[in-house]
């Protein structure tokens, strides 16, 4: 067989230098773009499965996206997040695969969380921003109704007091004789005696259900959201939630937590909403703050009304005069008469804080036809639950509890509730470090990565630098909708 001879010549070789050079130059361009794309992808990627590690307790309790970036320790750990990032990233940008060759092998080099949110920032208001977030997307419409402002102020009378003359009942008798013509003859008890019976004794022992008993759960306020010092983000603050933020919170609040008359099961406190409003350490006691205030406001209400009641301020007089003159002081006469419509009016609120704890509606304003106790036999009537007939137009237990949180600063709204969920979720196994303050809802993240060239290594014509790629990325990612 003839051998042929091949040669080539040095301006060959030299074209083929060049032009080699040229293709490995332009596959290394091209590994390049797609490198950078690579870098994107992955800080992307590391970001969203990083914020997919989000708290379940708080999910499944109240709906609610936050990472928890002490991861279950109760101490906030950037370093920890930073370091989870990048075994992520490791995991996904140098696989074990064993054969073949990564063309697009690279190393996330750095990660910094450059900015952060967390739910108690600014009062409470990123943690209101998420809450309003889920409450119009996923709770009913009760806005119409929240505050009871559809229902018309006019109360229905429906023979909700008619207690002029109680028979075959036997009371004490003041009498005047002869001596005092102008005063006529007056069957009546004294309320003055009553209320004087009534001193120290707590308000719930006197409306308070028979039929309930009063919870004695008592929690410990040691370290929860509105008591502490809270950890702080450092991000910038939203423009803010907007004008209907109260009215959501309202609805959310109504929806998730409980109160006297609709208590939730295996929560920390029975009454999550007179806590809200008092933030005592036992259900008794904001029980008692509830009550208290609402018969404050009850009281005044009543008395404004029997001061224009001309029948029942003459019947009060009546009274009074018949009283001095029996110590013999006429003088005490007009000091008498409001005491004794104090008294009437205080008794009147008993009564009504006894159908509210029922379940029941009271009037907004009161007259002669909705008053429920007799104002000549104060005591009978009141001991004998008279007048616990429902007003259907009227205003409830837990109208007064929406309007009392409503009034509220923002700030102990937000913190209050961030409290009794920390109080509910503790009592889950391996969750009693659980804090709000810990719980990320926004990141700003920071990356580097690093490649090293591979067909340049091919390239032997002049002097080119062959260090490392690097690249920079940053990425927003937010629990918000708002911020997607």
């Amino acid at each position: 067989m003839k051998k042929v001879r091949g040669e080539m010549t040095v301006f060959l070789s030299l074209t083929l230098m060049l032009v080699a050079a040229l293709l490995f130059t332009l596959v290394e361009g091209a590994r390049y773009r797609c490198l950078a794309s690579y870098a994107r992808m992955d800080s992307v990627m590391e970001a969203n499965s990083s914020f997919a590690e989000f708290d379940r307790a708080l999910l499944e309790d109240y709906g609610l996206l936050y990472l928890d970036d002490s991861y279950g320790t109760g101490k906030e750990n950037l370093n920890r997040v930073v370091s989870r990032i990048m075994n992520l990233s490791r995991e996904n940008l140098d696989p074990k695969t064993g054969l073949g060759t990564d063309f697009l092998r690279m190393e996330m080099k750095e990660c910094s969380i450059d900015a952060y949110e967390l739910a108690t920032d600014y009062k409470g208001d990123a943690f209101r921003r998420q809450l309003v977030e889920f409450a119009k997307e996923n709770l009913p419409m009760e806005a119409v109704d929240i505050l009871n402002l559809n229902k018309a102020s006019p109360v229905n009378a429906k023979g909700a007091a008619s207690f002029a003359v109680l028979k075959g009942k036997q009371m004490g008798t003041l009498r005047l004789t002869d001596e005092a013509p102008s005063i006529p003859s007056l069957e009546f008890e004294n309320p003055l005696d009553f209320i004087d019976s009534l001193s120290g004794k707590e308000v719930l022992a006197l409306v308070a259900p028979k039929d309930r008993t009063i919870s004695v759960k008592r929690v410990d306020l040691k370290n929860v959201t509105d008591k502490r010092n809270n950890n702080v983000g450092n991000y910038e603050k939203h423009k803010g939630t907007g004008m209907d933020s109260l009215m959501w919170y309202l609805i959310y609040m109504k929806h998730y937590f409980g109160n006297f008359l609709e208590p939730k099961e295996g929560k920390a406190l029975d009454y999550e909403m007179e806590y809200m409003l008092y933030g005592k350490d036992n259900d008794r006691k904001n029980l008692e703050c509830v009550c208290g205030r609402i018969m404050e406001i009850r009281e005044a209400l009543n008395l404004a009304y029997l001061e224009t009641d001309a029948e029942k301020s003459g019947i009060a007089t009546i009274i009074a005069t018949i009283i001095a003159l029996l110590l013999a002081n006429p003088e005490a006469i007009e000091a008498l008469q409001k005491a004794i419509l104090l008294a009437w009016a205080h008794i009147e609120s008993l009564q009504e804080m006894r159908r509210l704890l029922m379940g029941g509606r009271i009037p907004y304003v009161k007259n002669a036809q909705n008053w429920i106790t007799d104002v000549l036999f104060p005591v009978t009537s009141f001991s004998e639950n008279f007048g616990v007939e429902d007003d259907p137009n009227g205003i409830s237990y837990q109208d007064f509890l929406t309007a009392f949180i409503a009034v509220m600063t923002a700030k102990k709204q937000n913190y209050r509730m961030m409290s009794m969920m920390e109080l509910n979720i503790r009592q889950k196994e391996g969750k009693g470090e659980f804090r709000m303050d810990c719980m990320m809802q926004r990141m700003d993240l920071g990356y580097v990565y690093e490649a090293k060239p591979l067909f340049l290594s091919f390239v032997t014509i002049g002097k080119i630098d062959r260090g490392a790629y690097r690249f920079n990325e940053e990425f927003k990612i937010s629990y918000l909708t708002g911020d997607g």
